[in-house]
């Protein structure tokens, strides 16, 4: 299937993977988002200042879709959840899932900043892979991490990023299924495709791959926190590839070697007495749950090893 466009035509996937509820479906069963600004409030999601999603009945000679206030739109949706499908998903080119887990407080958002700044970066110089982002929207969360760690015009300022919350549209969106509330983590998207430079260079279309990565609150991955209502680390078990964020000084043995001999803030903190409830689970405690949930949803023995790559 492929769709016309100006310059030519677009080749479509046969079946489209939602990155949010994983429900597959055939592209032309996509919906579109409402372009006019008074039209909001969809009745499947949370969020009221959310477009109203629709099944389009008319086109302009362009094959643009028009909402009922005779407004353009070019923005999809699943039919399943309502919630955005990026345009790229739907070209025939593979779409490679990423995941990051770790502890509340490890450090997952500062590693996801950096990765990501060092991949725009490094990738086109060593490697004549050019990276884009086909839907800039979607990557706020991310701009708004590389903007606070690198782009401070005070080089020497101190600066933090916000901890990820369990919950707040920010990080994550709420679908109504029925009487039932399910939360989904935000997706972020990047595209990456041959250069000039690159042997590969003259065939783009042919070798780019977008790539999808998932930031979720530590708290996510505590064992337990994971249910039907709440499944929030689904995408895990989709995943071409894992990143656990491992944080020394959340360990207790080595926390007991650096008391008295640092004054970094980071041990400090964790050194504190804050009471039991305060007292989060061993880091392996996490990485096992991850282990168990993954397993779980492909519906593998437990004491059978993943052949996902674990970094």
């Amino acid at each position: 299937m492929s769709v016309e466009v100006a310059a030519g035509s677009i080749e479509l996937v046969p079946e489209v993977t939602c990155p949010n509820c994983w429900h597959r479906f055939p592209p032309e069963s996509a919906l579109y988002i409402a372009g006019h600004s008074t039209l909001t409030g969809d009745p499947r999601l949370e969020d009221r200042k959310e477009k109203r999603r629709f099944t389009p009945t008319r086109f302009t000679p362009d094959g643009a879709a028009v909402d009922i206030m005779d407004t353009d739109c070019s923005d999809l949706a699943c039919p399943n959840c309502h919630l955005l499908v990026p345009r790229v998903l739907l070209e025939r080119r593979p779409t490679i899932f990423l995941s990051i887990f770790g502890t509340p407080g490890s450090g997952k958002s500062y590693f996801l900043a950096a990765m990501m700044r060092q991949m725009k970066r490094a990738l086109p110089r060593l490697f004549a892979l050019g990276v884009t982002e086909p839907h800039p929207l979607s990557n706020r969360l991310i701009q708004a991490y590389e903007n606070s760690l690198f782009n401070h015009p005070n080089v020497d300022a101190l600066v933090d990023i916000p901890k990820t919350r369990e919950s707040g549209d920010q990080f994550y969106q709420t679908v109504k299924f029925g009487d039932e509330l399910r939360q989904y983590p935000r997706p972020m998207f990047f595209q990456i495709a041959p250069l000039a430079g690159h042997p590969n260079g003259d065939k783009v279309t042919r070798y780019a791959r977008t790539l999808c990565l998932y930031d979720n609150a530590g708290e996510d991955f505590a064992p337990g926190k994971e249910t039907s209502n709440n499944p929030v680390t689904q995408h895990m078990a989709r995943s071409s590839g894992l990143f656990f964020v491992f944080d020394p000084t959340q360990e207790p043995l080595f926390l007991r070697e650096c008391n008295g001999n640092t004054s970094d803030p980071q041990v400090e903190e964790n050194m504190r007495d804050r009471g039991q409830d305060s007292v989060t689970d061993p880091q392996h405690v996490v990485l096992s749950t991850a282990s168990q949930n993954v397993k779980k949803k492909l519906k593998r023995e437990i004491a059978q090893p993943l052949d996902v790559p674990l970094l």
